[in-house]
């Protein structure tokens, strides 16, 4: 059953999480499906690059990654208070991990497609 973030991730415990995200139905993220024959190595740049521009724009640290086949393991770290301070006066929240899959460059606003 699942628990929602503010049950899972306690800043004040640790500010340290390893995260894990990865793809379904046998999709590559990166590497090379023997079963189609294609090559996805190109998206490795792609997934390191992206995992540094979020780590300037949410308040959090990325101090390792590994970027592999069909999954992607981040280790971060969280900054409360400039979390905080970042949204002291806007009206609305952002969730980081929505962004972090549906913002785009390919997209003006970075909605979701």
């Amino acid at each position: 059953m699942t628990r929602p973030r503010a049950v899972l991730v306690s800043l004040s415990d640790t500010p340290w999480y390893h995260v894990v995200t990865r793809c379904v139905r046998r999709a590559y993220l990166c590497g090379f499906d023997r079963l189609t024959g294609r090559s996805f190595e190109h998206r490795r740049g792609w997934v390191e690059l992206r995992l540094r521009q979020l780590a300037g724009v949410f308040a959090i640290d990325v101090a390792a990654y590994a970027v592999m086949s069909n999954h992607v393991h981040p280790k971060i770290k969280g900054h409360p208070l400039t979390y905080l301070k970042y949204l002291k006066g806007h009206p609305f929240t952002v969730d980081a991990p929505k962004a972090l899959f549906y913002a785009s460059p390919n997209t003006p606003s970075g909605d979701a497609p």
